[in-house]
């Protein structure tokens, strides 16, 4: 006994059919084959992404159809059933709950076939689509030369990059680092602890890439970080699915939590925390998202980063440039939107003695209910707001006194079931008598990491010859003398 379904799915303002992501299951919750499309099962995500629409055989009964199209789009999800032999011919208007027109949306974590990098990013909205298309030793250059074009434009503002590299040494290794924007792969030697991340972040970033860190908490960040070579930063990650959230971290090659951050708010908490201690250190570091979709089992685009465009033309390199300058926040749900004294995110506001408080608006927004919107000074939770009538709309006014130079920040949570939705921004820069941002607990902890790191590579790395093991710690020790630095600096501004 068998029925058919023959779909068109249109946006709703243009009216022309739009590629979207699709989900058809039985009654019994079993996932049923469409027949035109880009397949994708992962653990416990499966859809197909169509151009237009589909048609399918499916089972007489009841089923349930659901299409979703990226974060701005409302999903619509009905449950039909179908007599043996019916035909059921039907379309889809899918319609924006929010436009963000003037911000362009990428994922800079993706692991799929490059070949259908652009429908997916077509069916997920997303403007910025990169590929890992170079991890470790594996290559998709193998088989097939490489593209004589590695930036990919589908049209005047959705771009796709087929170059991009992930160095991924887990466990007693370094951690991950990727390389965005190449046009040829840097070298690396898997197996080894040599070269470090920061010597061939040089090298990708000498030939034009954007390096971004895939997250804040693996072994070399905070040595990355000090040593200029990191353009971004992983805040809303891998680790946050959309039917669930992956805790693991330290069986990979992390650093222990510190704090109760083993539940699901701590687990967001401890990426917030790491980076609001980078940013306690001066380094100015655009919010970055990804999913690694492909080796995780989430859609292209679930984590994604928007970038402020305004009215200015979109391109592959001014995306990243305006992430670079932190015009960026990251989520997988809430969108925020924040001003301090009429600056943007990303803008310095100068301040100086005598000056007025600075005035914080901000807002979120979500097609899921918002649970809170904090305001972060300097790492610590200042104001917070929650719901007032619509539990999708979250509004916080506030004035800060600021008496030194440091940043501020929103952040937004959604929890759901079996995972949690949330977003943070990148900062406003308060930049108070031209003083730097210097605080001496998070530069002490970073400086501890990194020596934790130093013996253990002295006593165990796994080097070529020790020649390589000396540059390794002489790039180590460095990036201890920076922090040690910022740590000294600190205590001179509290004299």
């Amino acid at each position: 006994m068998a029925a058919n379904l023959e779909y068109t799915i249109v946006d709703e303002s243009t009216g022309q059919p739009v590629h979207a992501r699709v989900y058809v299951t039985s009654a019994d919750g079993e996932h049923l084959p469409i027949d035109n499309g880009i397949q994708f099962s992962k653990g416990e995500e499966t859809h197909t992404i169509v151009q237009g629409g589909f048609t399918a055989e499916v089972p007489a009964g009841e089923i349930t159809v659901r299409v979703e199209r990226g974060l701005e789009y409302t999903p619509i999800e009905k449950s039909i059933t179908l007599a043996d032999g019916e035909l059921l011919e039907h379309t889809i208007s899918l319609s924006r709950w929010i436009d963000m027109s003037g911000w362009y949306a990428g994922d800079l974590h993706v692991h799929r076939d490059w070949h259908e990098m652009p429908e997916l990013i077509l069916a997920e909205d997303l403007h910025i689509g990169t590929n890992i298309t170079v991890h470790n030793h594996k290559s998709a250059w193998v088989d097939e030369p490489k593209l004589s074009q590695p930036i990919i434009p589908v049209d005047d503002t959705h771009f796709v990059s087929v170059c991009d590299q992930e160095i991924e040494r887990l466990f007693t290794g370094g951690g991950a680092i990727i390389f965005l924007g190449l046009s040829d792969p840097v070298t690396i030697l898997v197996d080894h602890h040599s070269p470090t991340d920061i010597h061939l972040a040089r090298l990708a970033k000498k030939a034009g890439a954007h390096v971004d860190a895939e997250k804040p908490f693996w072994h070399e960040t905070p040595v990355n970080v000090a040593l200029g070579g990191v353009d971004s930063m992983g805040v809303v990650t891998n680790h946050f699915h959309r039917q669930k959230i992956m805790l693991g971290a330290e069986e990979w090659g992390a650093w222990p939590r510190e704090f109760d951050h083993t539940h699901w708010m701590g687990f967001v908490l401890w990426f917030c925390d790491l980076y609001s201690r980078f940013l306690n250190c001066g380094f100015q570091l655009g919010a970055s998202a990804g999913t690694a979709s492909g080796i995780m089992p989430s859609p292209v685009g679930y984590n994604r980063a928007y970038v402020h465009f305004g009215d200015a033309p979109l391109s592959y390199e001014s995306w990243f440039e305006r992430l670079k300058a932190g015009r960026s926040f990251a989520t997988n749900g809430p969108i925020l939107k924040m001003s301090v004294s009429g600056r943007e995110i990303g803008d310095t506001v100068k301040l100086g003695s005598g000056s007025p408080p600075v005035e914080v608006v901000a807002t979120a927004r979500g097609l899921e209910p918002i649970d809170r919107l904090e305001l972060v000074h300097n790492g610590d939770v200042i104001a917070e707001a929650t719901p007032n009538g619509d539990p999708h709309l979250v509004h916080l006014e506030s004035e800060v006194v600021v008496g030194g130079s440091g940043w501020l920040a929103i952040r937004a949570f959604a929890p759901m079931e079996r995972t949690i939705r949330f977003a943070h921004t990148s900062p406003v820069y308060l930049s108070y008598q031209g003083r730097p941002v210097a605080d001496a607990e998070a530069a002490r902890y970073f400086a501890g990491r990194i020596e934790e790191l130093i013996l253990q590579v002295s006593r165990e790395g796994w080097f070529p010859s020790s020649q390589a093991r000396e540059e390794a710690l002489s790039y180590f020790r460095q990036a201890v003398d920076v922090y040690r630095q910022i740590e000294a600096t600190a205590g001179e501004l509290a004299d």
